[in-house]
């Protein structure tokens, strides 16, 4: 699904694109317990690790900004308080 034009996205350092064919190489750092979570289920329904991501990030509802559902609008980080806002 391409990103709609309009739509920020984060700036991240650049990376060359490593594809193979009509896929982009994905990169990411995972707990040891939701990597062995996921090896298992992608195993389970009889998919490669890559394939199991694709379902999980397609099946993702976002809203029209792009946010999934799930994520609060306004988190504060792990175990920090959120201040109000001055105004």
């Amino acid at each position: 699904m391409a990103r709609p034009s309009g739509i920020p996205q984060k700036q991240l350092v650049p990376r060359a694109p490593v594809s193979s064919g009509n896929r982009e190489k994905f990169y990411g750092y995972v707990l040891p317990e939701l990597c062995e979570k996921a090896r298992a289920s992608a195993a389970a329904a009889n998919l490669s690790i890559g394939a199991y991501l694709e379902r999980l990030i397609a099946a993702d509802e976002v809203d029209a900004d792009w946010r999934p559902r799930w994520a609060a609008k306004d988190p504060a980080p792990a175990g920090q308080e959120q201040l109000p806002l001055a105004g």
